[in-house]
């Protein structure tokens, strides 16, 4: 299973929550994840991209801040937020569900999680925070 990571739009700091989410996926599963404009055939997904682009409800207590939620579908998982920044936020929340951690800036600050991760899309539940 090689998933992809789906992006909408296609603007710098979801690029680069792109690159995290794969590089990230690529070590905590041990194989490949494409970057692409959309999936193939048979194929599960990491979808990000604003609530309103991803069809994620906006919470009424949570207005324009940066919310994310995160939430698992038959597709894979939708990764969404408010503006482009709460999207990265709900990338590095949902690389803390898998187990990685990072105590420094830099990859030497990063762990990864302690067991190889078979199935990324095991998250079963919606996860929706606001940035503190």
């Amino acid at each position: 299973m090689t998933p992809t990571v789906i992006l909408t739009p296609n603007v710098r700091t979801m690029r680069f929550a792109a690159r995290e989410l794969a590089r990230h996926l690529r070590i905590a599963t041990g194989g490949r994840v494409r970057i692409g404009a959309r999936m193939r055939a048979g194929e599960r997904s990491f979808r990000l991209g604003l609530a309103s682009d991803l069809g994620v409800a906006t919470p009424a207590d949570l207005g324009d801040n940066d919310w994310f939620a995160i939430v698992p579908d038959a597709e894979g998982c939708r990764i969404a937020g408010a503006n482009p920044r709460s999207v990265l936020f709900g990338v590095y929340r949902y690389l803390r569900e898998l187990g990685f951690r990072w105590i420094r800036p830099g990859r030497r600050g990063e762990v990864n999680p302690s067991k190889r991760v078979r199935n990324p899309f095991l998250i079963r539940r919606r996860i929706v925070e606001r940035a503190s």
